[in-house]
């Protein structure tokens, strides 16, 4: 296995996505309604 000694990547919400300036599109993707019902409810 071959390990490159990078750093933990860092995961955001679509809603914390939003907050930092991403679009709606590369924030929640294509997304299925229930990526849309879990935006609303984080935001």
């Amino acid at each position: 296995m071959t390990t490159y000694g990078l750093r933990p990547t860092l995961l955001h919400t679509p809603g914390e996505r939003l907050l930092r300036g991403k679009g709606v599109g590369p924030a929640v993707g294509a997304g299925a309604a229930d990526d849309w019902i879990a935006l609303d409810a984080g935001v």
